[in-house]
């Protein structure tokens, strides 16, 4: 009986014999694997090209229903309805944000040139507003630029999410800031509290804003927004290891939920804005999933029950396995800092092209 190798301890995968690259079974799997990738982008220009054929005819419904949507008197507020009946963007939306998307007319998405045809090198997402008391530009347009993770992968990562421009608000109208009084120190304490420029969670904030990394104000109020995440004084001090693992962070986290939103909006909300403002694209109530799952673990005990009185021989009938409520909306995987303090991502599905 031929002796048994012996158990290898967790770790040691590299003792493992495996071929050289050039050895004849390796560069015969290779060869199968050079004609698989060549169907497989033969395959991904096909789709593009469909895609595109399809795409052309879909814009024009889209036209039709954003001239529609551009009489207020005829649909009143339709994307500031849409826009918060999905729950990426509801809990985004303040307020004080409400007044200026009042103003908004259209939401666009467009897929940007792809010379390879390969339907890889991302969108823009553009929101149209009718002129008004806030900002200079009527356009607002961010764009999400991506590209495959290597040429042997078909896995597609968002390499940079960046403004056209940044927004220009008009004197007194930036919704993104609010007047607070300037706390008084103990050497201060008998003058009058200053008006200080403070900044707050806003739309607009999250989504159309550009960090300026070399802006000490900028800086302060990502590491302002990181600490009171955590729990920690504004006052506290930090050594500046601490300080920078917290501004990069808070970099990336502000990065990631602009490239959430961009892709949400992409492949969600702009193409069925109207099943949204009429709630049927909405996802199911979290309430009432936990009711039904409840109802359903309750059945369950009465089946157990039924089960062990019935039994002869005493063992527990067979439990039915409860099922997760269905879930429309799939948060986005994985991410890393880009170059340029923008967002990369890698989330083929998320960051698809339509």
């Amino acid at each position: 009986m031929p002796s048994q190798p012996p158990s290898m301890m967790p770790g040691e995968v590299e003792d493992i014999p495996k071929l050289e690259k050039d050895h004849p079974s390796v560069q015969k799997l290779l060869e199968f694997d050079a004609n698989y990738m060549k169907l497989e982008k033969e395959f991904m220009k096909e789709s593009y090209k469909l895609t595109q054929k399809y795409q052309k005819m879909q814009d024009e419904f889209l036209q039709k229903r954003s001239e529609v949507v551009a009489e207020k008197e005829e649909v009143p507020n339709f994307w500031i309805h849409v826009l918060k009946s999905h729950p990426v963007l509801a809990d985004e939306i303040m307020p004080h944000d409400l007044p200026v998307l009042k103003h908004l007319k259209n939401v666009r998405s467009e897929n940007l040139p792809d010379p390879e045809e390969m339907g890889q090198n991302g969108f823009q997402i553009t929101f149209e507003f009718e002129e008004n008391d806030f900002m200079e530009q009527t356009e607002l347009t961010k764009i999400v630029e991506t590209e495959f993770v290597s040429e042997h992968l078909t896995e597609i990562t968002c390499k940079e999410v960046k403004m056209v421009e940044d927004i220009k608000w008009k004197v007194g109208k930036d919704v993104t800031i609010e007047m607070k009084k300037q706390r008084a120190n103990k050497k201060n304490a008998s003058k009058k509290p200053v008006l200080k420029k403070e900044p707050r969670k806003s739309f607009f904030r999250t989504f159309f804003r550009t960090i300026d990394v070399e802006n000490p104000e900028e800086i302060q109020d990502l590491l302002n927004n990181a600490m009171q995440e955590m729990g920690m004084d504004h006052e506290e001090e930090l050594d500046e290891e601490d300080q920078q693992e917290m501004f990069e962070e808070a970099l990336e986290k502000v990065q990631d939920d602009a490239y959430e939103i961009a892709c949400t909006l992409h492949n969600n909300i702009i193409p069925h804005a109207v099943k949204f403002y009429t709630g049927d694209a909405m996802p199911q109530d979290d309430d009432e999933g936990e009711e039904d799952d409840e109802d359903e673990d309750d059945e369950d005990e009465d089946d157990d029950e039924e089960s062990i009185e019935g039994s002869s021989d005493g063992e527990d009938g067979e439990k039915k396995e409860k099922m997760p409520p269905k879930e429309l909306f799939k948060p986005s995987e994985g991410n890393t800092l880009g170059e340029g303090g923008g967002d990369k991502k890698v989330n083929s599905e998320e960051c698809k092209q339509q």
